[in-house]
């Protein structure tokens, strides 16, 4: 779910927000707002938590990565395996804890 907020981070407010109409408008006896909660709570704990929501918005680059060894595509792999690891984990990792994450 974390993945699936961040990958539409522009629109998971709209998307809550249709949700909530549907619901309403729907039958009520069936509503179930839980779920909707869940999405509002995850999306405040990324937001409160400054988890980057693009890998350019992590602390370390394919520099950092370059200047570790890392050559070609294991430099996007390796950057996308550490962005994923904070979102599902709901933290922004320092770039001291990255770089700890990249040595080889």
């Amino acid at each position: 779910l974390r993945c699936f907020i961040v990958e539409n981070f522009e629109y998971i407010d709209d998307y809550i927000k249709l949700r909530v109409a549907d619901g309403l408008a729907s039958r009520c006896d069936i509503f179930d707002r839980a779920s909707i909660d869940r999405v509002e709570k995850i999306r405040e704990e990324l937001v409160k938590n400054k988890v980057p929501l693009r890998i350019v918005d992590m602390e370390i680059s394919g520099n950092d990565l370059l200047e570790n060894g890392y050559k070609g595509v294991e430099i996007g792999k390796k950057l996308n395996e550490l962005w994923i690891e904070q979102i599902k984990n709901g933290v922004r990792y320092d770039k001291e804890t990255l770089l700890k994450r990249i040595k080889k």
